[in-house]
This record gives C-alpha cells, sequence and structure tokens, in this order.
C-alpha cells in the first residue's frame, strides 16, 4: 500500500468506500468511522426521501380534492399534513448530518489529482481507497420482435429535378387559388399532368413523374400488457416455500404454488431499436479487423455471418418497469412540490404507487406488492406502433392463445405451465425487487464487530484465526497460529483416538494454556478435531478429498514440499449477509401508509413487530472450479460451541435473510485462491484473500514429520538419517525431553551406503524431522 495515491475515491450512492493504508492508524481510523457513518447516513436519507415525496403528493391530492381514500378525509387529512411536514423536518435533519460527515472526507478529482488536504500528514501518498461492490439491480425481460421490417421504404423511384425551361408550358390556375406566384405556374401544370401509371397519354411522361407513394413502415414503441402469477418463495411468516428448489446456481420451480387468484396485469410502452443487429455486425467486424492471421476459410465464414446479421431485423427492448411495477414502485415523472423539493437534494429514482381506492366505508383493498419476482408471465398484449401512429398487433385476444414464443432455457418452465398453449408461459425465477448485493466480507478473528476493511488499522481486525498444513506422509494435521508459530500436531492414534502433540517450538503440553483472542478459533478446532465425535476425520477426509483438485496458478505452491504434504491451508473468520440500498422496502399500499403515519403522530406503547425475516440459501465454494479454494467451513458465533466442518459441494449452503444481520462464518480455505459464493438471486460473488495478510505468517510455516523411536548414530555431531529432499530449507531433528519443552535442533547428515565407522553407539531416537531455513536459529 505504501506510495499509492488515492485512486477513484468518491462517494458515489451505488458504490460507497473504504481506506486501507499501512501506516498512520489513528488517521485511517477516523476517515473509515465517518466513511461508515456516511454510508448509513446515505441509506436513511433515500428511505426517508421516498417517503417523504410519497406522503407529500398524498397530501397534495387531499389538499386539492383529487380523489384519495375517504380514509384520509377530514381530520385525517390534516394529520397526513402534519406528518408530512414532520418527516420534512426528519429529512433535513439527516441531510445536514450527511453533508458534515461528508466534508470531512476526501475526494479525488481526475484532473487535479487526490485531495489529500484532508488527509492526515501520514496517510498522504500512503492511503489508498477501496472500493465496495456495487448494489445489484434485478433486469426486466428483453422482448425480442422479428418480421416488422423497420425502416421499410414505400417507393424506391427517385424524383429527377429539372430547371424551368423542362417544365411543361404554365395554364392558368384554378379561380379558386389566388395570389400564387408564377414561377409555380409550371409546376402546377406538371402536377395536373402526372402519369403515374405508366399507361395514360398525359403530357408529362413517367419519367418525368413519381410513382404511387407508400408511406413507409417505421416502428417506434412496443406497447406489453403480461399477467402475472406469483409463486411466492416464502410463506407470511418468512419460512421458505417448497415451490422452489435451489440447485446451487439458481431456482427451479416444482410445479406448486402457483396463486391465479392473486394474479395481476402489468402494462408498459418502451421504444424500440435495431441496436442487437448493429451491435452483432459492428462485433464481427471488429473481430476481423483485430484478426488479420484467421484462416480463410474462418473469414469467409464470418463475412457470411455478417451478412446474415446485417439482413436481419431484429428489434429489441427491455420491458422496462415490469419488476418495479411488483414493487408499487413507478419512474419519477415532473418534478416534486416546492416545500417538498427543499428538502430533496435530488429526486429519488422511483415514486410509489398505492394501489386502487377503497370504495367508501369498505375495507383495504388487498395489496399487490411483491418483494421478490417469482412466479409466471404470459403475454396478453403486444403492439409495435410507428412513428406515423400505425399499430401491428402481434398478440391481441385472438392470437394470445397460440402465438409461439421463442423463449431463452433459464425463462422456459421445466414442467407443464400454468397457462394453456405452447411455449407461452416466462418463468420468472426468484429475484429481488429492491437493489442488493451479496457479501463475504473479512471479520477481525479476536472480535466479530471488527471490519477488516473498516478497521485494518486494529490489530485484531485481522481475519486470519490460524493455519493447517497436511501431512500426507502420517495422515496429520500441523496446526499454526495467525501468525504462523507452530501449535499441534493433531494424528491418529490407537483406538481410534486423536493425539494432540506439541509441534517444535511450542511449549506446552496442549492447546489449553494459549490465550490469545486471534487464536480462539483455531483452539477450538484444534479441540473439537482432538475429541472422540468424528470431527478430525471430517476435516481430514475434505482436506484429502478437495486440495487436490485446487489449482491457484500461484508460484507459491511450487515451494511446499508437495511429495510429503499439501499446501496449507488459512481459516478465516468472515461475515456473510445480504446487504439492501439503504432501508427494505416497504408495502407502499394505502393501509400502510394510513398505519405509518398513524403510528407516527401517536407512537404506540410497543413498537410494532418488525417484517419477518425472508432467508434465502447461498452456496459456498464450486467443486467444479479449480480456482476455488475452498475446503469447508464452520458456522458458529460462540467458538465454545464448535461445530463440525461443512465441507464444500453442492449443499453446502447457509441461510441468508436481506437486510438482517450477517451470519458469522469460519472459513478453511487456500490462502491463493478465492471462495465463491451464489445465491441464484444475486450475483455470485468473490472473496480472495489480500496478499500482504497472508506473505508473512506463509513464511513462517514449518513442515515437522513426527518418527521414531528410530535407531541412529551420530557423525561429526550430526544425526545420521535419511532425510527427504528439500528445496527452501534443510532438516534438523528436534526433541525434548522436558516438561517445558525446551526444544533441541540437531542437525542431520544424510545416511548413504558408504561404510563408516560410527562416532558413538546406536541410539533409539523419537522427535520430529524438521525443515527450517539457514537463518533460523539453531540450538
Amino acid at each position: 500500500m505504501g506510495g499509492s495515491r488515492l485512486a477513484g475515491l468518491g462517494f458515489a450512492e451505488e458504490c460507497p468506500f473504504y481506506f486501507q493504508c499501512r501506516a498512520g492508524a489513528q488517521g485511517a481510523l477516523s476517515l473509515n468511522t465517518k466513511q461508515k457513518l456516511h454510508d448509513r447516513l446515505l441509506g436513511e436519507l433515500r428511505g426517508q426521501q421516498h417517503t417523504l415525496l410519497y406522503w407529500a403528493q398524498l397530501a397534495d391530492l387531499t389538499a386539492q380534492g383529487e380523489p384519495a381514500p375517504w380514509q384520509f378525509n377530514g381530520q385525517a387529512k390534516e394529520r397526513l399534513a402534519k406528518a408530512t411536514s414532520q418527516l420534512r423536518s426528519t429529512v433535513n435533519i439527516t441531510r445536514n448530518s450527511l453533508n458534515t460527515t461528508r466534508e470531512g472526507l476526501p475526494t479525488t478529482d481526475a484532473d487535479t489529482g487526490p485531495d489529500e488536504g484532508k488527509l492526515h500528514e501520514i496517510l498522504r501518498g500512503r492511503c489508498v481507497s477501496a472500493p465496495r461492490p456495487p448494489y445489484h439491480r434485478t433486469a426486466d425481460p428483453v422482448v425480442l420482435v422479428l418480421g416488422t421490417k423497420p425502416g421499410t421504404a414505400g417507393s424506391a423511384t427517385t424524383i429527377r429535378c429539372r430547371l424551368r425551361s423542362e417544365l411543361p408550358p404554365p395554364q392558368d390556375a384554378p379561380k379558386w387559388i389566388t395570389a400564387l406566384p408564377e414561377d409555380l405556374l409550371p409546376a402546377l401544370t406538371e402536377f395536373t399532368q402526372l402519369d403515374t401509371t405508366g399507361e395514360s397519354k398525359a403530357t408529362v411522361p413517367p419519367f418525368y413523374g413519381a410513382a404511387a407513394w407508400k408511406q413507409p413502415w417505421q416502428p417506434l414503441f412496443v406497447e406489453w400488457e403480461l399477467d402475472y402469477t406469483p409463486v411466492p418463495a416464502h410463506d407470511a411468516d418468512g419460512t421458505p416455500t417448497t415451490h422452489w428448489e435451489f440447485t446451487g446456481n439458481d431456482y427451479r420451480w416444482k410445479k406448486t404454488g402457483a396463486h391465479t387468484g392473486a394474479r395481476t396485469t402489468l402494462k408498459g410502452r418502451q421504444v424500440l431499436g435495431p441496436h442487437l443487429s448493429r451491435t452483432l455486425h459492428a462485433n464481427i467486424q471488429h473481430y476481423l479487423s483485430t484478426h488479420p492471421a484467421l484462416p480463410p476459410k474462418t473469414v469467409i465464414l464470418l463475412k457470411s455471418l455478417s451478412k446474415v446479421v446485417t439482413d436481419l431485423d431484429p428489434l429489441s427492448q427491455t420491458l422496462a418497469g415490469l419488476t418495479d411495477q411488483l414493487a408499487g414502485r413507478l419512474p419519477l415523472a415532473g418534478t416534486p412540490l416546492t416545500t417538498t423539493g427543499e428538502a430533496l437534494d435530488r429526486l429519488p429514482s422511483h415514486n410509489l404507487t398505492p394501489g386502487p381506492l377503497p370504495d367508501i366505508g369498505e375495507t383495504w383493498p388487498p395489496s399487490r406488492f411483491q418483494d421478490v419476482r417469482a412466479g409466471h408471465l404470459v403475454f396478453t398484449a403486444l403492439t409495435v406502433i410507428d412513428v406515423f401512429g400505425r399499430t401491428l398487433d402481434v398478440i391481441d385476444d385472438t392470437t394470445r392463445d397460440w402465438t409461439p414464443l421463442l423463449l431463452a432455457p433459464d425463462m422456459r418452465p421445466d414442467k407443464t405451465p400454468v397457462a394453456s398453449g405452447y411455449d407461452r408461459t416466462i418463468e420468472a425465477r426468484p429475484r429481488l425487487v429492491q437493489p442488493a448485493r451479496l457479501a463475504i466480507e473479512l471479520s477481525g478473528a479476536a472480535n466479530d464487530d471488527l471490519d477488516y476493511e473498516r478497521d485494518c488499522h486494529n490489530p485484531g481486525a485481522n481475519p486470519l484465526c490460524g493455519w493447517i498444513l497436511p501431512n500426507y506422509l502420517d495422515g496429520s494435521l500441523l496446526c499454526f497460529d495467525p501468525d504462523g508459530a507452530p501449535l499441534i500436531q493433531l494424528r491418529p492414534a490407537a483406538n481410534n483416538t486423536i493425539a494432540a502433540l506439541p509441534l517444535p517450538g511450542f511449549d506446552h503440553d496442549d492447546i489449553t494454556p494459549v490465550t490469545a483472542l486471534r487464536s480462539r478459533h483455531i483452539k477450538a478446532l484444534i479441540k473439537a478435531a482432538s475429541s472422540a465425535n468424528g470431527a478430525f476425520q471430517a476435516l481430514n477426509t475434505a482436506i484429502h478429498r478437495l486440495l487436490p483438485d485446487i489449482d491457484t496458478g500461484h508460484p507459491d505452491g511450487t515451494h511446499q514440499h508437495t511429495a510429503l504434504t499439501g499446501r496449507p491451508l488459512a481459516l478465516i473468520r468472515a461475515a456473510a449477509s445480504i446487504q439492501t440500498n439503504g432501508p427494505l422496502w416497504t408495502d407502499p399500499a394505502w393501509q400502510q401508509v394510513h398505519t405509518d403515519v398513524k403510528n407516527l403522530l401517536d407512537p404506540p406503547k410497543e413498537p410494532p413487530a418488525p417484517a419477518p425475516a425472508r432467508p434465502w440459501t447461498v452456496r459456498l465454494g464450486e467443486t467444479k472450479r479449480l480456482h476455488d479454494g475452498l475446503i469447508g467451513f464452520y458456522t458458529y458465533t460462540d467458538p465454545a460451541a464448535f461445530p463440525s466442518l461443512t465441507p464444500t459441494s453442492p449443499t453446502s449452503t447457509l441461510h441468508l435473510a436481506p437486510g438482517a444481520k450477517p451470519v458469522m462464518v469460519t472459513l478453511l480455505m487456500d490462502p491463493h485462491a478465492v471462495v465463491h459464493a451464489a445465491s441464484g438471486i444475486l450475483p455470485v460473488h468473490e472473496l480472495r484473500l489480500p496478499d500482504h495478510l497472508t506473505r508473512t505468517p506463509l513464511s513462517r510455516l514449518r513442515m515437522s514429520h513426527r518418527v521414531g523411536p528410530l535407531p541412529a548414530t551420530e557423525r561429526d555431531k550430526r544425526l545420521v538419517l535419511p532425510t527427504p529432499p528439500a528445496t527452501t530449507g534443510t532438516w534438523t531433528f528436534a526433541h525434548t525431553h522436558t516438561t517445558n519443552h525446551d526444544w533441541t535442533y540437531t542437525p542431520l547428515i544424510p545416511a548413504d551406503t558408504t561404510t563408516r565407522l560410527p562416532d558413538g553407539p546406536l541410539a533409539l531416537h523419537t522427535g520430529y524431522l524438521h525443515c527450517t531455513t539457514p537463518q533460523e536459529t539453531q540450538t
């Protein structure tokens, strides 16, 4: 990090930043604390502004006598106006707090460079901004219409321009035309004598005329109408339903749970464009120009493909607004009221739609709000409109039942569709309607409340919990603390027990005296694996099964003694969550507004119960990706209740709810690989360990093989033993005979076939073949 400058620093709502620095801990702490506060205030402000804009529009409707729910008449009208004014004051307070926080954060300008005036002196030139992943917005379906023949001209005949001398002799103009310029009389005469068929004996031949004009067809808009049948992914209490099956990457409908009684109609209009064929043609031409050495046959095929693409006439466009309608949101049009505009630093991206009005004396109508887009879509109408207002009904009441649709594989139901007909039902697999992102973030090994990106100044925020080095020679596992210092060797023993033996350099009989907070997770793992509950067997089996298939491509992997051992594995503490862009979206129906206004003006004695969490299945790790380095994970909050390992597999999942508290996990992974997290509802998330976290601990890890009793003799004060090959160090014999584990390291000399007299008697030795580096102090 040292020497780096601030890069890409900013305060975009979709992509907040945290600051990473290797120097100036207090300065980095101040920056990241302010950034965290900025992110929280920004989310609160956007949520408050959406509600304010909505309430202000409702208050304006009631003030002008426009249609509004009868429950908002009389005193309720005044209460709505009062609540709007109160919320406006809250928005102004939140906005002022946000602006104050923003003033204390540096910004970056592309022309002038980083604004380092707001940085602590020691941070200047040493601090870099770390952008967070953007929030993902669910894409709406795309409609592709073929056969509309855009840009078709009515006539290909050209009109010749001539001089006045080439025009027919002028005739008198009709009496009802007055004040006609003299120069226009020949043109008017020619107009009356035009031969549009080529068969008459008019004075002007067809060469000087024009064919019958036909209005060109130029598609401009597409109007669509869909019936949406929801298939809920959760029950009312938030329990996941069995209507959708998580396959590890996406969801598959199981032909149950279609709520035909809750069917709703969605409508919209979008501008059509021929950009699809143009983009394909441009990409082919670009490929040809950037690959001049292509075989002639390939060039001919690509040029043929380019011609086919050019001759196509597809018109495509996204059905924008479809997902927003399910959430009760629509893009804003117009400007807010003056009093409301003063409380908005910019317009929110959406306005809320409350749905139908209740009849006088009747209860609230059912809400159409959907926090998840999951169900089936059926086109009921699709009309193409050209620039002159003419229409072409692609799907209407007479063709809706038999018009086939060409659907993408992930939009076609696997089984019998809800609606009758051939390929008419579009499967909308579960997707969140609110922008969100899947996050697996590094947390402090010493304290789960510490975030590595935010609190990188704090040693307790280091996510490294420990290291495990498998030994293929004897089936043992070598355990090290987060800094790479030796701890315990776990190895199978008699009677299906697990022996926990101290490694060379560890000064205790067992792991109990280790009290460092950062080592509490590796300590709990050692205790659980050394018990008789099969935890060691599950851990060792997962490592031997998965580690050989991980290919990181990192050169450090060749430095290990892979013939006898596997690669080092890092134990990492992380927080898994689904983060939303601001507060969770709520139902914008009239009834909800009525309840919110009442709770604001007359707060209940007990706060209303929060909406139930709606968890989603998230798969950690991907065995089919060679560069995925996850061996397995543990899910717990208290290390004292250490669970068994969940090895990486298609079913290695956990459950996360949008906007809920993160789920803490401890990952066992290859430090040079990445960990993939897939939810089916959001893009796949990748977690990668920074190199500067692992470089020093990896350099301290030492391989040790327990041997003995082994007969050996000494020569030149060295122990004569067969030694394994080593490229990064030398081998010594480590042993101890004291209770305080005062380790002795005896140099080794490789045994060979030469006959020599020993320097001393043959003796039995028990200890470790210990690999060290020449720089390590030996005693």
